[in-house]
């Protein structure tokens, strides 16, 4: 099987690692394979502007033949979701994969009433996790705001996360913390560990690239 995985930035690596802990044994012939978009901060950057982008490598990619392609990257996802929608998630006549929709059918399950989502602020802006679940399930956004290369540096990680601050309340009373970031899941222990500390969080930690690789198991075609 071919697998291509698509991110921003390195945090498809807790993806990749996942599926070479999981499954690279049980599966004869997996070939897992990395395109990264080609943007450097997407704090800087419209949606519009990363759906092209998004697009054209998707395009430039999938022609390989690939069994199915994964885009870790919500931001990504969330800019071309319309398109994803309208063609039943299959582009050049490869299932694409995306974070939300395993995201979405997760918290239904698990019956979460309160999150607090840290994502991008395309992702944000898109609100696709406040329209795809019902309406009693309160959602709330911070965008950190961390560049690739702040991701390992701990100071700026820190300062980052002091924007939580705002929302301590909110966190206490939270029952779910969603990585909306594939980046962020690089740091999700010091988020935890912060949120649980400082803010007194008692929920579950919710990673997109844990539950993706859930979802991809469920889908029966690996």
């Amino acid at each position: 099987m071919r697998l291509l995985i698509v991110d921003s930035n390195k945090g498809a690596q807790t993806l990749i690692n996942l599926i070479k802990i999981n499954l690279i044994k049980t599966i004869k012939n997996l070939e897992l394979r990395f395109a990264k978009l080609n943007v450097n901060n997407l704090t800087n950057l419209t949606k519009n502007v990363l759906r092209e982008l998004t697009l054209q490598l998707l395009i430039n990619n999938l022609k390989n033949n690939y069994d199915a392609c994964i885009i870790m990257c919500l931001s990504a996802s969330s800019s071309i979701f319309d398109i994803l929608i309208k063609n039943n998630f299959v582009i050049a006549n490869v299932l694409i994969i995306e974070p939300i929709i395993p995201l979405c059918l997760y918290i239904k399950k698990h019956k979460f009433k309160t999150l607090l989502v840290l994502s991008t602020s395309i992702t944000q802006k898109s609100n696709l996790l406040t329209n795809l679940l019902n309406t009693n399930t309160v959602i709330k956004h911070v965008s950190l705001n961390l560049l690739e290369n702040d991701i390992q540096n701990s100071v700026k990680v820190y300062e980052a996360l002091e924007k939580l601050a705002n929302l301590k309340t909110f966190i206490a009373k939270c029952d779910g913390l969603v990585i909306g970031c594939s980046s962020y899941s690089l740091i999700k222990n010091i988020i935890m560990q912060e949120c649980k500390t400082k803010y007194n969080f008692k929920g579950a930690l919710l990673d997109s690239s844990v539950i993706t690789l859930k979802y991809l198991n469920t889908l029966k075609i690996i």
